[in-house]
């Protein structure tokens, strides 16, 4: 018998680790039967490809021969992609956290044959270092508890299993006592996120790490446009400035990493995502529209050029993510830093202007090395922007001999989604119609090459797919249909009511397959062939990508303002009051909920009569002022001596008819019907 399954995964991540000495197998009926059938634990390990300390520990412990004969004596050993896999990985974090553990990746948990938990952490160093326990004293005594002391591991993982279990689906919105979320605690709650804001290094918290929150900026934002909070507006700024500038964005091919592990924004972890760029390009879009810093429209050009340039894959869709570390050079972001001698040499007389405006120095800003970053260089940067592109130009080329960081190219449905709304409201706000069309390619290949017709399937790398896929899948790509229906729509499809009806019938297949029975989705289908899992997880907060359920209310929302119809209203004010619930001290993890909430509350819609060239620029007009809280509609004219007109409408009222785009905009930015 093969003793490492992983070589015909689909999954990259799986891939990396075909070679291990460890007996590792993918997560499988089968794999799970190993487990009862030997009476053995399982060692269950969660990451990801571009995951910088999973490689570290894929390297020190699960390519070393002795801890491979621990492991493979001991423990039935599975391995799973969390991205191709974010079910398991919630569940397994979920137990990790009750524990008391902090959740983090590589995960490592510790299962009965039967798949509860019982114990695990995170990264373990090979032998003991770093006030971490030794990964080969961890597996020698999980091994002796298990044999020795059956009954009460055996006892505590049922007790922890039962504790994994979602609650009961609540009853259903008219029999709530409780009213959803109204204006006043959406702005409360809003207030509640700008005063954690970090007022000296912009983002949120003011410690360290840092990570984007792209939901709580968004949220920062609909507070600005709604209620014309300057503070909020100044929160929002600067977090994206303080992000643009910093160390976490590539300067020279573009792009955000992931996070950053101080509280400057100087150093990150140098893997990038396809969804944290897919949710900063929105914001930033937005925040150019409406203050107009050319540092906004920089960041947003050349994170979508890299999005295309780097990450879109033949058919149009788009890869997960590049990875931290680069091949052969051994190191973490050694594709990405620079020393002052290699500036030197490659830009000679005019260096000196170069390392001003990116810290470059001789003693370096990180291990001796210099991380490209503007934070000590805001004035000058700007002023010398042609300048600094040629230079940046040509360390990019340079660059790019460099051995490259890995790709990991397997297809995410949900992460496609969100690539696609992004792209679609960059180019309405931009004007760039090569975007639009871009977003409009990666739907039709999610909704031909990722779908058995209705049903889509969560991956895809080469001609491999996956079996299923999750209500996040669904969500994604509903918004996503219904942007597109919004930004491109009938006038430049034939068939523009398509995105309408896909959007339409994915609602179908969750509430056929998804639905808890109050009104929410769970993450997984009814059921998954004969695997059963320890429990049926239902997302009810935002994590590094936004809730399944909260995008769902704000797509009820945004369709209840685009058809009138009160049962999307309904649908929306349903997950709203059940996951509105207790939100104190919560608004980061609820952020995405309160967003919905407000699509609900306060957006406008402009609607927009007739055909035409008026009609044209008049839908241009809207489209171009798309966002948070407004969206477009094109309707047929009422009769045929109708002119070409829009309406802003806000709930019933409509305010009167405008006929040129240049008296919409000015309506719309100054909040008038």
């Amino acid at each position: 018998m093969t003793r490492n399954l992983l070589a015909d995964s689909l999954s990259p991540y799986l891939l990396q680790h075909k070679d291990n000495p460890v007996h590792w197998r993918p997560w499988s009926a089968q794999a799970l039967a190993q487990a009862r059938d030997e009476n053995k634990p399982i060692l269950l390990s969660i990451g990801y490809s571009s995951c910088h300390w999973c490689h570290v520990m894929a390297h020190e412990s699960f390519s070393d021969a002795d801890i491979a004969a621990q492991m493979n004596a001991h423990f039935v050993n599975i391995k799973v992609d969390r991205e191709e896999r974010p079910d398991i990985d919630a569940i397994y974090m979920r137990a990790l956290q009750l524990m008391g553990g902090q959740g983090g990746w590589p995960l490592t948990m510790f299962l009965t044959p039967d798949a509860k938990p019982f114990w695990g952490g995170t990264y373990f160093p090979p032998r003991s270092a770093y006030g971490r326990p030794g990964f080969d004293e961890v597996l020698d005594a999980v091994a002796r508890a298990f044999r020795d002391k059956r009954d009460e591991i055996e006892a505590g993982a049922a007790s922890l299993s039962e504790r994994l279990q979602p609650p009961a689906p609540t009853p259903s919105p008219d029999n709530r006592q409780r009213p959803p979320l109204q204006t006043e605690e959406i702005r409360d709650h809003t207030r509640f996120v700008r005063h954690v804001e970090d007022p000296i290094y912009g983002g949120f918290p003011s410690g360290a790490p840092k990570f984007p929150q792209t939901q709580a900026i968004e949220l920062l934002w609909r507070g600005w446009r709604r209620d014309q909070d300057a503070r909020a507006k100044e929160a929002v700024e600067r977090a994206l400035t303080a992000m643009c500038r910093g160390g976490i964005y590539d300067h020279l091919g573009g792009g955000f990493c992931r996070y950053s592990t101080d509280r400057q924004w100087l150093v990150p972890h140098f893997e990038k995502m396809l969804y944290d760029n897919a949710m900063l390009a929105p914001l930033l879009a937005w925040a150019w529209r409406d203050g107009g810093q050319p540092l906004y429209k920089r960041r947003l050009e050349e994170t979508i050029g890299w999005m295309l340039r780097e990450m879109r894959l033949p058919g149009g869709a788009f890869a997960s993510s590049q990875d931290a570390d680069s091949p052969d050079e051994g190191g973490e972001g050694a594709f990405h830093v620079w020393s002052e001698a290699e500036i030197d040499a490659l830009l000679g007389d005019d260096s000196a202007i170069f390392k001003a405006a990116y810290d470059v120095t001789a003693a370096g800003n990180w291990e001796g090395a210099c991380i490209l970053n503007q934070n000590r260089s805001k004035e000058n940067a700007d002023a010398e922007e042609e300048t600094l592109a040629s230079l940046r130009a040509r360390l990019f080329a340079e660059r790019e001999k460099r051995p490259r960081p890995g790709r990991d190219d397997k297809i995410l449905a949900d992460w496609n989604g969100l690539a696609i709304a992004a792209l679609a409201q960059a180019a309405a706000v931009l004007g760039r119609r090569e975007w639009m069309t871009a977003a409009a390619e990666c739907f039709a290949f999610v909704t031909a090459e990722m779908s058995d017709g209705v049903r889509l399937f969560h991956a895809c790398r080469g001609t491999a797919r996956s079996e299923m896929a999750f209500s996040s899948d669904y969500a994604n790509m509903i918004r996503a249909a219904l942007t597109l229906y919004q930004l491109r729509g009938e006038d430049d499809a034939p068939n523009g009511d398509a995105w309408l009806r896909h959007a339409l019938e994915w609602i179908e297949v969750l509430d056929t397959d998804y639905a808890d029975g109050g009104g929410r989705y769970f993450d997984t289908r009814k059921a998954e062939g004969a695997e059963a899992l320890v429990a049926r997880p239902r997302g009810g907060e935002d994590g590094a990508q936004p809730c399944a359920n909260f995008v769902m209310a704000e797509c009820f929302a945004s369709l209840f303002h685009l058809t009138g119809s009160a049962e999307w209203r309904r649908r929306c004010e349903g997950i709203l009051a059940a996951d509105g619930g207790d939100m104190r001290n919560r608004a980061f993890s609820l952020a995405g909920l309160l967003c919905a909430a407000d699509q609900l509350r306060h957006a406008a819609r402009v609607e927009v009569f007739g055909a035409g060239e008026g009609a044209d620029a008049l839908l241009n007009a809207a489209r171009g002022a798309f966002g948070p809280g407004l969206l477009v509609a094109r309707r047929p004219a009422r009769d045929e001596a109708q002119e070409p007109s829009a309406v802003i409408c806000r709930g019933e009222r409509c305010g009167l008819p405008i006929r040129d785009g240049e008296t919409l905009l000015l309506r719309l930015s100054e909040g008038e019907l």
